[in-house]
């Protein structure tokens, strides 16, 4: 794969002419003749470049060379930086748990609103040499049901259960640190409420529970959007420590993660030549993993000699031969949004994505007012859609979040 810079009307690649794109200064100093004998040459210098040749100029992907790509992308897992992350300090947080009796019995780990905590937390749980004998996973769902806003009763029955089966072990152990190997895993626990009237009443009672229950200790994860929320109205953050966030991916850690996806799959296949500058410009604009993923599918360019012929066979194939280039990424612009597509965009946030009726609830608005909105905003391609289910483009997230911020909407610390 040849690496190009650039977008498609900016790009260069490594080798041939560039071509680039200045805007004059609006004033130059009357004072500074180098200024401006440098700024006639570089004008001279531009009206001299050659136009790129049209089977030169990179196009996007085809939509069925894009959804291969998405496809190929599900084998991915989670950067090793996160399970690294969470691995160490759960170990740390349980076997201090063990040995301590007054230690804390919970971990909190935050992410960004569009990350998929579940798929980190379950790497984590991947060949890792637990230091409990067992760990639970009491809520069996995780998207949350249409109607169901609470997790309570399932940690409830999930806890009454495991009493039961352990009651005669535990008569045999004198010490209350020996009781200490139970493990109770919440990996969204922005999936566990809902922003409405009496929405968050589960989230006080397992903030209540957790500080009773001294001999489980409690794996919880959350963005940092319903964090903020949850400390507001029930001071959350009181009641839970210590609370670590995802770390942030650097450019080395995004190239060894992304890397798989660039090994070219046959030996005639056309092998990716990557500056380091591409991996740096994806660690400035993509904070967490899900932005830095959707930024490398939206850099990836075609040239247009190279696209298929409307009389190929299987044109919806990309051959392994053709090159696909890496623009440099760029964060999509917002359209111009109203207060109530604010307040609409922050729900799904806060969230971390939720279905029609759920939103409807939150919002208290009219069931065909909410439905033009998310009609609009998926135009826009703020709004995805997976079935029912409506969450944010994980692309638009870093510009909308300081949307919101700058409007005072309540937003993560990510």
């Amino acid at each position: 794969m040849t690496a190009v810079l650039g977008d498609s009307a900016t790009a260069h690649t490594l080798t041939g002419h560039q071509s680039v794109q200045w805007e004059k200064p609006r004033q130059l100093s009357m004072a500074s003749i180098q200024v401006r004998s440098a700024y006639n040459r570089l004008i001279s210098w531009f009206s001299e470049a050659h136009p790129t040749p049209p089977d030169e100029a990179l196009h996007g992907l085809p939509p069925a060379w894009t959804l291969e790509i998405q496809q190929a992308t599900q084998s991915l897992g989670c950067p090793t930086d996160y399970v690294d992350a969470i691995r160490q300090a759960l170990t740390e947080a349980v076997e201090r748990w063990q040995r301590h009796p007054d230690a804390a019995n919970s971990l909190v780990v935050l992410g960004s609103p569009i990350e998929n905590l579940e798929s980190v937390f379950h790497a984590c749980f991947q060949d890792w040499a637990s230091p409990v004998e067992q760990v639970m996973h009491p809520i069996s769902w995780s998207r949350r049901p249409n109607r169901e806003y609470g997790i309570a009763q399932p940690i409830q029955a999930a806890l009454v259960k495991r009493s039961a089966a352990a009651a005669a072990q535990e008569e045999t152990k004198t010490s209350p640190l020996d009781r200490r190997h139970t493990l109770v895993v919440i990996p969204q626990l922005h999936q566990g409420f809902l922003r409405c009237i009496r929405g968050w009443r589960s989230i006080e009672w397992l903030r209540d529970a957790v500080g009773q229950s001294g001999n489980y200790f409690w794996l919880i994860g959350c963005n940092t959007w319903a964090w903020a929320f949850l400390d507001r109205v029930c001071s959350i953050g009181a009641y839970f420590n210590p609370v670590i966030s995802l770390p942030p991916l650097s450019a080395e850690s995004l190239e060894r993660w992304l890397q798989p996806l660039l090994v070219p799959t046959a030996d005639d296949a056309a092998a990716p030549v990557i500056p380091d500058s591409y991996w740096s410009n994806l660690a400035g604009v993509g904070i967490s993993s899900a932005i830095a993923l959707a930024l490398w599918q939206k850099s990836l360019r075609v040239k247009a000699a190279d696209l298929p012929d409307e009389q190929q066979e299987q044109p919806d194939l990309r051959p392994p031969t053709v090159p696909l280039h890496l623009t440099t990424p760029v964060l999509p612009n917002l359209p111009s949004l109203s207060a109530a597509e604010h307040y609409l965009l922050q729900s799904l946030l806060l969230h971390g994505g939720m279905s029609r009726p759920q939103l409807v609830d939150s919002l208290g608005e009219a069931v065909g007012v909410v439905r033009s909105h998310i009609h609009q905003l998926r135009r826009a391609g703020i709004i995805q859609q997976e079935r029912d289910w409506l969450s944010i483009a994980p692309a638009h997230y870093p510009r909308l979040r300081s949307e919101l911020s700058q409007n005072t909407f309540l937003v993560g610390d990510d």
